[in-house]
């Protein structure tokens, strides 16, 4: 797994900085669709090569697509590999 730190917008408007471990960029934005109180992710950065992946849009369109779907462990298996 890999260490991020993320730069997000909560639903009050505050901007946070959060710190997550996933194996792949996909399954660090779908952590953050899953906290329903995260309403934007502004940065995503790998923390092994500093590399920033700039995104600045709300969330709530794939928290919405998310919701759709009711089988968690397809959800998971789709995210697991490393990149």
């Amino acid at each position: 797994m890999k260490e991020y730190i993320l730069e997000v917008k909560d639903l009050e408007g505050e901007v946070l900085e959060l710190k997550t471990f996933a194996y792949n960029i996909m399954q660090v934005i779908d952590s953050m669709v899953a906290f329903n109180h995260i309403e934007a992710i502004k940065t995503i950065t790998r923390v092994d090569d500093g590399y920033t992946w700039k995104l600045g849009k709300s969330i709530t369109p794939l928290r919405e697509m998310r919701e759709s779907i009711n089988d968690e462990t397809l959800i998971q298996n789709l995210f697991k590999n490393e990149d």
